[in-house]
């Protein structure tokens, strides 16, 4: 029962954090210095009558600064935290009450190095000890739900984004169209094929600011999860400073053997 009711939460996790991009190759030190601007390519204006350049492009700006992620899972789950894609340093709260009595989860990433702590009813019936657990974020696969900073791509939308067909515009800075999630490395054949036809055209509406940013992302998760309702992530306080600190080493362990492929999944 707790490993059922654990793969719910995971799965859930997994799309309030976005399909996976790619990794970074180089660490890098935490520092809440300001970020260098965004590769050309990615800050290039998109044409007027492209709106799905321009949402891209949008996404794209979002690897330039350090920015405060929110998402949220109608009700059911809520992520808070802050991300600095430039030195890849991330400190994030997951609370999955709604979803399992009061569990919840911190992740604290610097570089390459990821540590998890896991509290609340199902952690315990798996043996969790409360530490911080340490692991390598380069030994996750592209699936991972807990890949929140994949490479430079702030909670994976920019690779979400990639999936889109049928953008048409809403407003000066509104968007709507559909994903379609078999054209993502996040979810596996298995998964896919338990969804149905209806993963090819999960609907969204996005919004940008003024300096042409993504702001806000929200998906219908109910269109092929019955009851799993709204998925919206928020973007804010660009440049806020993001300092990251190391778990002491007196409460931190490895990640345990029994937890790797729960916490890959």
């Amino acid at each position: 029962m707790a490993c059922k009711r654990l793969a719910l939460i995971v799965l859930l996790l997994a799309a309030a954090v976005g399909p996976a991009g790619c990794r970074a190759a180089d660490d890098q030190a935490t520092a809440a210095t300001p970020a260098p601007s965004p590769p050309a390519s990615a800050s290039a204006s998109a044409e007027p009558d492209d709106p799905a350049a321009e949402l891209a492009a949008a996404a794209a700006r979002l690897a330039g600064d350090t920015v405060r992620v929110r998402v949220a899972v109608s009700g059911q789950l809520s992520l808070t935290g802050v991300l600095d894609p430039q030195t890849r340093a991330a400190a994030v709260k997951v609370d999955m009450g709604a979803v399992d009595d009061g569990t919840q989860a911190q992740l604290r990433k610097v570089g390459d190095d990821m540590w998890i702590k896991l509290s609340g009813p199902v952690p315990a019936m798996l043996g969790g000890t409360g530490q911080w657990m340490h692991l390598r974020a380069g030994d996750l696969s592209a699936a991972s739900s807990f890949n929140v900073l994949p490479g430079d791509d702030p909670a994976g939308v920019r690779a979400m984004l990639t999936a889109v067909t049928g953008v048409k515009r809403t407003g000066p800075r509104g968007f709507a169209g559909t994903i379609d999630l078999t054209r993502s490395e996040r979810y596996s054949a298995q998964t896919l094929e338990s969804l149905g036809a209806k993963a090819a055209f999960v609907p969204f509406t996005a919004t940008t600011d003024a300096q042409g940013r993504l702001i806000a992302l929200s998906t219908d998760l109910s269109s092929i999860v019955s009851g799993a309702g709204q998925l919206t992530t928020g973007f804010s306080d660009f440049g806020v400073p993001v300092e990251v600190e190391r778990p002491p080493a007196a409460e931190t362990t490895e990640l345990p053997t029994r937890l790797k492929s729960v916490i890959d999944a």
